[in-house]
């Protein structure tokens, strides 16, 4: 949502829903405390937001026709395309070791369809993904990627989010092509995602 705000200001963003937890209100709310001046209508309707319920619909959508002409408007250029989150779909529909391998294969043409938008049309993609928690132990813990090594890999970035009880979040570079590993501590408020102090 605070991606979505900050984008928004000057360009078109494109927000596919896959877990029904876009909220208008939130995001007028982090416009409103971080003093952005805006007519709320203009503001809110450079925000196309979608919602996508199955994992067939997700990849159509990305290889529609009306969604291509979304971003090849010249008039209103896409700057930001969230996919929040990628896996939800596929998680719910590919039930079972028996289906991981098909799952896997239609996550990886995703992606790659993702890959191109972002490439052929010069816009920033960002996904979010789900995690798995294993506990080997009683004294740790570990945290999978639900996406496996299709998203990982296909992603030129990951940023691994994890939150703690005083609503600190760790958040820390997984992967970049530029960026050094490391991290940062921060925190949600009505602003969004701010700086942890």
């Amino acid at each position: 949502h605070t991606l979505a705000v900050m984008a928004a200001q000057n360009e078109k963003v494109i927000y596919i829903d896959t877990e029904g937890k876009f909220r208008p209100e939130r995001l007028v709310t982090i416009a409103c405390s971080r003093g952005l001046v805006m007519d709320t209508t203009n503001w809110l309707s450079n925000i196309l937001h979608m919602n996508v319920m199955t994992s067939y619909q997700q990849e159509q959508l990305f290889l529609s026709n009306s969604f291509n002409s979304l971003l090849e408007n010249e008039d209103r250029p896409t700057s930001l395309l969230i996919v929040d989150s990628i896996i939800n779909n596929y998680r719910a529909e590919f039930l079972g070791p028996s289906n991981i391998a098909e799952r896997q294969q239609r996550l990886y043409r995703l992606m790659n369809l993702l890959s191109g938008i972002a490439q052929n049309y010069g816009i920033a993609v960002v996904i979010t993904n789900q995690v798995n928690s294993s506990h080997p132990s009683k004294t740790s813990s570990k945290s999978n990627s639900t996406g496996g090594n299709v998203v990982a890999y296909m992603s030129n970035y990951r940023v691994y989010l994890r939150r703690y009880i005083n609503d600190r979040i760790v958040a820390t570079i997984v992967k970049s092509p530029y960026h050094l590993e490391g991290k940062t501590y921060l925190t949600i408020t009505e602003k969004g995602i701010v700086d942890y102090w």
